[in-house]
């Protein structure tokens, strides 16, 4: 998730964020029927990584406390 400043983007995540990947898949559940497959799997892809994203933000750190925002740097070539 990022934030805009201007006409750059900015890349911030909020801790609160860590709440999306479980209402994604909350949202492909009760849709079943009404997303078409890739749209399903696209939404659970996302969940996945996200929840991934917040699962390590957690685990890298002494405490097991996430920050309340963090700011990625880009990856070189991307």
């Amino acid at each position: 998730m990022g934030e805009l400043q201007g006409a750059s983007e900015v890349n911030v995540m909020e801790h609160l964020a860590c709440f999306a990947p479980g209402m994604l898949a909350l949202g492909v559940a009760r849709a079943a029927g009404q997303l078409s497959p890739a749209e399903a799997a696209d939404h659970t892809r996302l969940a996945t990584e996200l929840a991934e994203t917040c699962w390590r933000l957690y685990a890298d750190t002494p405490t097991g406390l996430a920050p309340d925002t963090i700011r990625f740097e880009p990856e070189e070539g991307s």
